[in-house]
């Protein structure tokens, strides 16, 4: 571009353009003409604002892109200069001016944008204004602003539900027509012998397996009828059961299971159905009890050395196919010690069609049974921060992924030779089909027609690797790896056809 009329002209352009309206020349071209011609700020950030205006709904997303690469370049030509301040009375010509002009139409411009556009569109804004806000590109209050209106939460008022609840509030265990409630409200939760009372209560009504569902005999006491363990809790049994002790309330529920399962064994027609229900509902509560101590007890035992500690893989054909992820919520921001700028660039050499992927996965071969994956972690943490690990101890070999290519390079290159605790790393392969990959260099080259609908969607969405908001999925595309998410999608990954990791091409031998 030599001119503003070249800049006018080129903006104009993306109007004309395949919806969503994003070309990563133009983008680059447009934010490379700009910060070369700061003191005409004045003429073209109207020219910049009136174009995005212009542009029709569908293909508004490419403007608001030119819009983020121009501001966020130009806050960092500002750099930490203290002197200058972004404000009204920033002088006209310089780059602190351009930016308060643009932040104050910013709103304007997504108000014009948001509501008319499709769900595709509506979360790639909502992915560019999290970017704003987690780098403080614009004033929060703008931002704010927007998400209350478009992008509200459906979260409840309140603290959110843990991840696994204990007991809901209304638990109800039937049988015939008698019906025991466990406790209800903040008591139950502060209590748990207020639950084992409701468990006991259940079972003082249960039939004795003798009798019918049409006899008038009492029930004989918890007493007589019960283990002692399921006795009535007394005044002392209080004082160690509570909740404190939750493995007291666990045995208990079990110990109600198997009294449930006998009745139904002995019982027959409507007898035998209670008892069968109420077994069933004790089984779910103690199962779920289960989980949620073993729960806390992985929280606790993780350490922050790994996104995240991933269960072994059974042992099975297909345990050679990685399934790495985040930690939940994580954010590749630059609060974040794992935040890993993003590389992504257009490559003239890459075949038609296609785009390139470096691989950030790896393969380790000659893991020993007695490494656990934070031995493994701690032992690559000298050459890279380990985003996650599958580990399959009875195949003695592991699948790595790290935060960023360059680690992940330095992990090849120190353990491809004989190391210390020899272990030895090849490239494997964490996204596209295994057969696209060249194992000897890492670098995956994928024909876009290949790609399924959630790689696309990961491709622009990752965290961390995949793209960047001024360069649309398209051919010649050059990325690193991008974070999946297993379970959101069907990846081109999983229907492709596996590669022998035994191959002297491919990766180690595994033993």
């Amino acid at each position: 571009l030599e001119s503003v009329g070249d800049f006018e002209n080129t903006l104009n352009e993306m109007s004309t353009l395949k919806a969503p309206g994003v070309s990563g020349s133009r983008i680059k071209n447009l934010k490379d003409f700009f910060l070369s011609h700061v003191d005409e700020e004045d003429k073209l950030v109207s020219i910049l604002i009136n174009g995005c205006k212009k542009t029709p709904v569908s293909n508004k997303l490419g403007p608001l892109y030119v819009v983020d690469a121009i501001v966020r370049a130009l806050i960092d030509e500002i750099g930490s200069n203290a002197n200058v301040e972004i404000n009204g009375d920033s002088p006209n010509g310089t780059a602190a001016a351009s930016v308060y002009k643009i932040q104050q139409n910013i709103e304007t411009l997504l108000d014009d944008a948001i509501p008319n556009s499709n769900d595709d569109v509506k979360e790639r804004i909502s992915k560019l204004i999290d970017i704003w806000v987690s780098c403080s590109t614009f004033d929060k209050k703008i931002m704010d602003s927007i998400k209350s209106k478009y992008y509200k939460s459906f979260t409840p008022p309140g603290t959110p539900p843990k991840k696994k609840v204990l007991f809901n509030d209304n638990v109800t265990l039937l049988g015939n027509n008698n019906s025991a409630k466990l406790p209800q409200g903040p008591a139950a939760s502060k209590d748990p012998t207020s639950v084992l009372q409701a468990l006991a209560n259940l079972a003082k009504s249960t039939p004795s397996p003798g009798s019918n569902s049409n006899s008038n005999t009492k029930l004989a006491s918890p007493s007589t009828n019960l283990p002692g363990s399921l006795s009535p809790p007394s005044s002392g049994a209080n004082d160690s059961m509570n909740s404190s002790n939750p493995n007291a309330i666990f045995q208990l529920l079990q110990n109600m299971n198997k009294l449930t399962n006998n009745n139904s064994s002995g019982n027959g027609g409507n007898n035998g159905n209670m008892g069968g229900n109420a077994a069933d509902m004790a089984n779910n509560q103690s199962n779920l009890m289960n989980n949620n101590f073993r729960d806390r007890s992985e929280r606790g035992s993780r350490g922050s050395d790994f996104g995240r500690k991933r269960d072994r893989s059974p042992d099975r054909n297909d345990t050679s196919d990685p399934k790495p992820t985040h930690v939940e919520g994580e954010r590749n921001v630059p609060s974040n010690p794992h935040y890993r700028q993003k590389k992504a660039f257009i490559d003239k050499s890459i075949p038609q069609g296609c785009i390139n992927v470096y691989s950030r996965t790896i393969f380790i071969g000659g893991v020993p049974h007695s490494m656990d994956e934070q031995q493994l972690v701690q032992t690559l943490k000298p050459y890279a921060e380990v985003q996650s690990v599958i580990l399959n101890t009875s195949r003695k070999h592991a699948f790595v992924k790290v935060y960023s290519r360059s680690e992940a390079e330095q992990v090849i290159h120190a353990f491809s030779v004989s190391h210390p605790s020899g272990l030895r790393a090849r490239w494997g392969v964490g996204f596209g089909p295994r057969d696209c990959c060249n194992y000897q260099t890492g670098v995956s080259t994928i024909p876009i027609q290949r790609l399924t609908d959630a790689d696309k969607k990961w491709l622009v969405n990752a965290e961390w690797g995949g793209s960047i908001p001024e360069l649309d999925l398209q051919p010649g595309l050059f990325v690193e790896e991008p974070d999946i998410e297993v379970g959101h999608g069907v990846s081109s990954k999983s229907i492709s056809r596996k590669m022998p990791t035994n191959s002297s091409q491919n990766g180690p031998k595994s033993d």
